[in-house]
């Protein structure tokens, strides 16, 4: 079984090894790091990124040991990231076939949106989506470590809030508590620090993940609502430029938390019978389908939930979710109007899909055991 994810291995270290410097890095999180490798904690703090601590601390030693200067600082830092990628194809290597677990970890370390992740300097984003899916898998019979795994997604962005009900769903009811007991007590052990030495910078990091909305990405269910305008660039030369309407900057991404944070809880309020990764692949596109702002690395969790449920509930190739990658890759380098229309035809369908596993309106080869909960 650990023979299996050694392609995926051999895949993280050339993508890292090979990539650039990814387009945020140098004003998102690269300062925070730098400040951080350099041994300046004053300077860490009151210059806070956009992201949670987690994967700028684990980043910051490393950063330390090759030149924070370095573009090695960067590769060596996301090859870490990529870690908990891999950790996450070799559980799923443990409970499924050695073939299937091979492609499936492949898969999740090499597609157009771990690529696009790297490339716009966002590694950490694989990091999270991959503790969250971890987090489900280990939530029937191993809480704590659930636990810990789930506290580390929200101390590292925020969107892991979205992955809380899935978590819970996937634990007995008589062990909620203590897993949420453990995850708020790490998230809380990582992030509290940062409030309490500098609140104004704290909730300053979070003022443009909440409302900095301006120009109109690709791929969303919002194209409808953009308002163009022609912008010179001189020599004769112009382009169109699409922004995001008054009304939709400040009521977007609250929106998107209301419908997903909102959803979850009614999934697990709920006594029917749910599958906690179809909902968590669900949950993820919603996520990225109503963001204005929206990238293809948005869908790195939608991605690992979907793969590891082909793996693990379907028993097959995850090949649904190779082809909902290069769908993405696809998509988003296009432009409006055609992207958005593009998006919708792929994502509203399986959105339905998604939700009808999540609700098990569809059981997929119900007479082989799923292996969700072995150990």
């Amino acid at each position: 079984m650990r023979l299996a994810i050694v392609p995926a291995v051999f895949a993280a270290i050339l993508v890292t090894a090979t990539t650039h410097l990814g387009t945020d890095y140098p004003w998102d999180a690269g300062p925070a790091i730098n400040s951080l490798a350099h041994g300046d904690i004053h300077d860490f703090v009151a210059d806070q990124a956009q992201m949670g601590p987690l994967s700028l601390m684990v980043r910051a030693p490393l950063a330390a040991l090759v030149g924070p200067s370095s573009i090695w600082a960067y590769r060596i830092g996301a090859f870490a990231c990529l870690l908990a990628v891999l950790a996450l194809g070799g559980l799923l290597a443990r409970r499924s076939g050695p073939r299937v677990a091979a492609i499936a970890a492949t898969l999740l370390v090499v597609n157009p949106i771990s690529l696009d992740a790297l490339r716009l300097g966002h590694p950490e984003e694989r990091l999270c989506s991959s503790l969250c899916v971890m987090a489900l898998l280990f939530a029937r019979d191993r809480q704590v470590v659930a636990g810990i795994l789930l506290g580390s997604a929200l101390a590292t962005k925020q969107w892991a809030l979205i992955a809380i009900a899935p978590v819970l769903i996937a634990a007995p009811r008589d062990r909620r508590v203590l897993l949420s007991a453990v995850a708020g007590g790490v998230a809380f052990a990582v992030t509290l620090p940062m409030l309490i030495a500098d609140p104004h910078a704290f909730i300053s990091a979070l003022d443009k993940p909440a409302f900095g909305l301006i120009e109109m990405r690709t791929g969303n269910l919002w194209g409808f609502a953009a308002t163009s305008q022609t912008v010179a660039l001189g020599g004769g030369h112009a382009t169109v430029v699409y922004l995001v309407p008054a009304w939709l900057q400040h009521f977007a991404h609250p929106f998107v938390a209301a419908v997903t944070l909102g959803l979850g809880v009614a999934a697990l309020r709920s006594r029917r019978a749910i599958d906690p990764l179809a909902l968590l692949a669900m949950l993820m596109l919603v996520r990225c389908a109503l963001d204005p702002w929206n990238h293809a690395y948005y869908h790195a969790p939608f991605l690992a939930a979907l793969v590891a449920w082909e793996v693990l509930e379907a028993r097959r190739v995850p090949w649904l979710s190779a082809a909902g990658a290069a769908w993405l890759g696809i998509v988003f380098k296009l432009q409006l109007p055609m992207a958005d229309l593009l998006y919708a035809a792929w994502a509203l369908p399986m959105l339905v899909w998604l939700s009808r596993r999540a609700l098990r309106l569809e059981p997929v080869r119900a007479a082989r055991p799923s292996p969700l909960a072995a150990a």
